[in-house]
């Protein structure tokens, strides 16, 4: 199984995920960066997921990306793509995938390139009903892009 970190942002700030952490199944790979987001924003107040239930939307997330997705490069370059996803309460895309970070590695252009069109047929992701309240904690999320099982 190839390995992806995805993190749930609030859409008013975002930040990237850590280094070094990365989707295994649990929680692990997942981080809620704390903030104050600017006043008027339309999530700026909302329900939020509590662990359980963040766990397990990270883990459908993954599974369906990971599902679309066909690696091309046998190794892992010295950085992996990170992938920006703004999402649509009804799993649709908001967006066009953003890599948010870079390097001059072709490895690392080709695990980004096969990333993001993976994400794109991927979409409209299933993501079920019970979480709708909680759409603002993950209507932008990051998908960190391993090529390691």
């Amino acid at each position: 199984r190839r390995a992806l970190a995805v993190s749930l942002h609030r859409a008013a700030a975002f930040r990237a995920v850590e280094p070094g952490h990365r989707f295994a199944g649990d929680a692990s790979g997942l981080h809620q960066h704390g903030r104050t987001p600017a006043a008027g924003a339309p999530t700026a107040t909302g329900q939020r997921l509590n662990p359980s239930d963040r766990a397990a939307l990270v883990g459908m997330l993954a599974d369906q990306i990971r599902s679309c997705w066909n690696v091309p490069v046998s190794s892992k370059p010295p950085v992996l793509p990170q992938v920006r996803v703004a999402l649509n309460a009804d799993g649709s895309l908001g967006g066009t995938p953003v890599l948010i970070n870079a390097s001059g590695d072709a490895t690392f252009r080709a695990l980004a390139d096969s990333g993001m069109r993976a994400i794109r047929q991927c979409a409209p992701f299933r993501i079920p009903a019970r979480f709708s309240a909680t759409y603002g904690d993950w209507r932008s999320i990051v998908v960190q892009l391993n090529p390691d099982d």
